[in-house]
Formats: C-alpha cells, sequence, structure tokens
C-alpha cells in the first residue's frame, strides 16, 4: 500500500503541510473504515463533506488528511484545492513506485467477471491485487492503485465509465501493460449518446498502453475493427469461441452447473472446468486466459485459475428456491445486451422459463423501445411468462404479450410469484441495481 511522509503527498500533490511531518500507510476516504496509520482523503460532493469529519479521522487512528481546510487540533494536515484532484495524484505516484505488470479492463459487460477470473490466473503465479468489488469509477481506481505493493506481482484494475471521455483519464492513471475490452453493448446511452459513444469510450484504454504493451479485444465484437487502428502496431490478442482467433475454445459443452471445454492459447492448450453459467462465460474466461497469456502464462496455468473461480453474487448466480426450485439471480445489474445473454443462458435446459424483470436504468431516450425490443427478444427466446416491475419493464410486458403481467411494486410481484410458479420452473430475475430485485431474490431463497 501507498505510505510515506506527508511532506511525500504535498509534494505529489502541490499541497502545504500544517502540522508535524508524520508518517502514513495507506489511504481512505471513509472514517468508518480508517485503519491506524491511514492517510485520510477528504472528498466532497453533492451530499457529503468528508472536511467535516477530520475529527473522526482523528479518533480513528489516522496519520494526517488532506483536506480542503488549513488546520485540524488533532491531525497534520496537507492543505490542497481540489481532494479528489490529489487523491488521483497519490495514485499516479503509488503507480510511478509499482515495480509490478498492471492489466486494464473495461467494456460494457463482463468487467468485473473478467477481472476476477484473470486475478485467479495470475494468482496461480503469484501474489495479485485485483479490484475489489466494482469500485471502478474516479474514485475507486485511484483507491486501488494506493494499495499497490511491491509484494504484488500482477495488478488487475478494473475501469468503467458512464460517459463520453470517462476512461482516458483512468487509463492514464493505471497504465497498464496489458489492456481489455470485454465488449460494447447498449448500456448507459444515456451518458454516451450512442453505441459509438460507448465503443468510443471504451477504446480510450489504449490511450496510454505503452509501445510494448498488449491489447487484448473481443474479436467477435462489432467494433473489433474499430479498436484494432486505435491500437496501431502495438501487440494485439483476440478472443473469441472458434479458431480463427488467437485466444479460443474448442469443444464447449454447457452445463447446469458451468461449463467445459478446451482453452486454446498461441503456444499451448488445456482443459477447463468452469463454475460460470452460460456461454457468454466462456468468453469471459477466453478474455481472462488472453490477458494473463499476454504476461506469460501458459494454458495449464491458467486452466487452474480459472477453474477456482465461484459466481459473484447477483451475477448469472444459480441458486435454490425456498420451493425447491431453481432462482438464477442477475439481479445485480441489466442492459438490454446483458438481458438477453441472461435469458439465452436460462432457457438451454429443458424446463420452463419465467423472466422477472426490473427497469434497465440509463438508456436514455431509447429506453422505452430498447425495454420493447427487449420483450420481443424474450418471446422468441421461449421464455413462457415474463413478469415485469417499473414503468419501463411495462414496455416489455405489452411487447412480450400474453404471457406477461407488469406489477406497481415488488410486495405484488412476490405474492403474485408465491401463488403460481410451480417448483419445475426455472426463474431468471434479471434488472437494473435501482430497481432492487435483490429483495426479491432474498424473499424468494429464504433470506440467504
Amino acid at each position: 500500500m501507498l505510505s510515506g511522509h506527508l511532506h511525500d503527498v504535498a509534494q505529489a500533490c502541490g499541497g502545504r503541510l500544517h502540522g508535524v511531518d508524520a508518517t502514513f500507510a495507506g489511504v481512505s476516504t471513509d472514517t468508518r473504515r480508517i485503519a491506524p496509520g491511514n492517510l485520510f482523503v477528504a472528498l466532497s460532493g453533492p451530499r457529503f463533506d468528508g472536511n467535516a469529519f477530520l475529527e473522526a479521522a482523528a479518533a480513528a487512528g489516522a496519520a494526517g488528511a488532506l483536506s480542503l481546510r488549513a488546520a485540524s487540533p488533532h491531525l497534520p494536515i496537507v492543505q490542497v484545492a481540489d481532494t479528489l484532484a490529489a487523491l488521483h495524484d497519490l495514485a499516479r505516484l503509488a503507480r510511478a513506485r509499482y515495480p509490478g505488470q498492471v492489466i486494464g479492463i473495461t467494456g460494457s459487460n463482463g468487467k468485473t467477471t473478467v477481472k476476477e477470473l484473470t486475478a485467479a490466473c495470475l494468482g496461480e503465479r503469484g501474489s495479485t491485487l485485483a479490484t475489489e468489488g466494482n469500485l471502478n469509477n474516479h474514485i475507486g481506481v485511484p483507491l486501488t492503485l494506493c494499495r499497490l505493493s511491491p509484494t504484488h506481482l500482477h495488478a488487475v484494475i478494473e475501469m468503467g465509465a458512464g460517459g463520453l471521455g470517462e476512461i482516458a483519464p483512468l487509463a492514464a492513471m493505471v497504465r497498464a501493460d496489458v489492456a481489455v475490452v470485454t465488449c460494447c453493448a447498449p448500456a448507459h446511452l444515456e451518458g454516451f449518446g450512442s453505441i459509438e459513444g460507448v465503443a468510443r469510450t471504451k477504446g480510450e484504454i489504449f490511450t496510454a498502453l505503452g509501445a510494448r504493451g498488449v491489447a487484448v479485444i473481443n474479436g467477435e465484437d462489432a467494433w473489433a475493427g474499430f479498436w484494432r487502428d486505435l491500437i496501431g502496431t502495438r501487440r494485439t490478442l483476440t478472443f473469441g469461441l472458434t479458431d480463427q482467433f488467437a485466444v479460443h475454445a474448442r469443444d464447449v459443452c454447457l452445463l447446469d452447473t458451468g461449463s467445459r471445454f478446451q482453452l486454446v492459447l498461441p503456444d499451448s492448450s488445456a482443459p477447463v472446468e468452469l463454475s460460470l453459467l452460460g456461454r457468454h462465460n466462456v468468453m469471459n474466461a477466453l478474455a481472462a486466459a488472453a490477458a494473463a497469456h499476454a504476461l506469460g502464462l501458459d494454458a495449464a496455468t491458467c486452466a487452474r485459475g480459472l477453474a477456482r473461480v465461484q459466481p459473484v453474487r447477483g451475477r448469472l448466480e444459480r441458486r435454490l428456491r425456498s420451493d425447491g426450485g431453481v432462482l438464477i439471480d442477475d439481479s445485480y445489474n441489466a442492459n438490454p445486451a446483458s438481458l438477453e445473454i441472461a435469458v439465452r443462458t436460462a432457457c438451454t435446459g429443458s424446463r420452463k422459463v419465467w423472466v422477472v424483470l426490473g427497469d434497465m436504468a440509463e438508456l436514455g431516450k431509447e429506453a422505452a423501445p430498447l425495454h420493447a425490443h427487449a420483450g420481443e427478444t424474450l418471446r422468441t427466446l421461449g421464455v413462457e411468462r415474463l413478469l415485469g416491475v417499473g414503468p419501463l419493464a411495462a414496455h416489455a410486458c405489452r411487447a412480450f404479450g400474453p404471457g406477461a403481467s407488469p406489477h406497481g411494486s415488488l410486495e405484488e410481484l412476490y405474492e403474485h410469484i408465491e401463488h403460481s410458479l410451480k417448483p419445475d420452473t426455472l426463474l431468471l430475475i434479471k434488472g437494473s441495481r435501482s430497481a432492487g430485485l435483490e429483495r426479491l431474490v432474498k424473499r424468494m431463497t429464504g433470506g440467504t
């Protein structure tokens, strides 16, 4: 983790030190989670002001603070004009000190899963730092970089964006040795304006890739050629399900509990047992293996790492309902592309499939037609019943036609399911975070 003297912080951030030149180890922005000896960064926003918590930071054992204020009676202060910009400066300092190899990952879907899979592969070779959860924005990325330690042989950093131009500054901070784009899909269109805006912003990860860096792209994606133009002469590894790609899979077998396939790298191959559902997770595993191979791992090592990864809560997680039936929990987030992937995965077996759909957020002016198109798609994929909750999901229900029912609340939806769902019917639950569908999952799985 980043450590040193407060005068190092002042120098890196262009700030002024008030008080003793204490030493610190680690960086925190939350006084509830601060560890003794940490540097507290007093971030401010529309609903909070970290500068009001300097005394709480001191009481928790902070060694000092980055703050807009000039003084605190119990805490040395490095005063700066902008604490978020100062946090970014600290991240750049941490990255400059780090001697290991860094993989950066972005994309519309699969970022967190590919991050976990990549970290598991690299973990077979040595200590690996990875983004915690999905702390992938302008605060989470620098905090992750500040956790870098010389004991880490590798780091895997996830980068997310909700609008145009948001990846470029993160990529410049991360300075990845390997840059991965998982895919481009219509997500966060409210911020990007168009699918081209999504592709351009995801491609910004390559702007900070050095001449000896390696780009990893989804060769099956419609925007692969566009990204190749951005990459230029730098080494590129493509991944996909057929042998036209450098990293690919053979003999894919989809199972109720995951998949089996033969991982093929440019110089080796190995069988893989994957505990993640769906063909798209085979693609995610290929992306991870390509990134790990770029740092020298062979197929057998990657296969061992991939086999260790278990489903992330709320991301196509197969669970048992209280009635003994099967529930696929994909409630963590949603966009039209990830919805179709989830439904295709659910419909691969012999069971009847019901889908609970919450509103898919941040789709801008295209929200209503995209939900309607989703309803039509679910009908053609063989979904028996579509149960919507939320005003946008109602558009999907109307387009789905007979067998669909919109609901005004989660309670109303739960009562409908409780009285009509049979144990032999598979239930897929999918929606954006704002839909709160994890509460429905909790009730249907007995509160686990």
